[in-house]
């Protein structure tokens, strides 16, 4: 029977899911389980050994911290949309230098760490929802929009934005232009060249 070849292996292996390990007091997210074991010991030895832990809609377990971030984030006016001051807030972070402090660039980084992780992202959509803003409100809000008489111009930009939803109209974009022969021009011809595409450029 062949052996697998070196490259087979890797193929193998690329297939393997890669597992992440998230830290229940922090934004930080470990490689495997040691390294988890160890940011919990030299960074949360006080802390309770295990949260209690809340469940999205589609059973991913989140931290109270990681609940609260996605609230703050995506409901709270003072933290809407802003990364850094909602994990400051959901993490009880305080920003500074020195000891027991955290620099505002870490906070910036964990921040992102947390954006980029999917659970986090659908528990956000989740708020979101839960707040009404879904695509049922959005198309409510178009109707309303298309009914209404009062003003014509958002009427006829909805009614725009229907047809192009539907996908019953399409933006078409022509473009004329002809390129001169250059090979044969002289230093003045291609700097009136040059003068002529730059104009007709920023028309565009």
């Amino acid at each position: 029977m062949p052996k697998k070849s070196p490259k087979s292996k890797k193929k193998v292996a690329d297939k393997k899911e890669t597992k992440s390990f998230d830290c229940p007091h922090c934004a930080i997210i470990c490689k495997n389980v040691a390294g988890l074991k160890n940011h919990l010991r030299a960074k949360h030895a006080d802390a309770p050994e295990k949260p209690p832990e809340d469940k999205g809609k589609k059973g991913y377990t989140f931290t109270p911290q990681q609940t609260r971030f996605c609230e703050l984030y995506a409901s709270v006016e003072e933290f809407f949309g802003n990364g850094v001051q909602s994990y400051i807030e959901a993490y009880n972070v305080k920003v500074g230098k020195g000891k027991g402090m955290t620099s505002y660039e870490t906070c910036r980084f964990r921040a992102h760490e947390l954006l980029k992780n999917p659970k986090i992202l659908n528990r956000i959509n989740e708020v979101f929802e839960g707040r009404g803003l879904n695509d049922a409100f959005v198309d409510k809000q178009l109707e309303k929009l298309i009914t209404q008489d009062a003003e014509f111009n958002p009427k006829i930009r909805a009614i725009q934005e229907y047809n192009k939803l539907k996908k019953r109209t399409v933006d078409t974009v022509q473009h004329q232009h002809v390129m001169s022969d250059i090979k044969n021009m002289s230093d003045e011809e291609l700097a009136a060249e040059k003068e002529r595409l730059q104009n007709f450029f920023n028309k565009k």
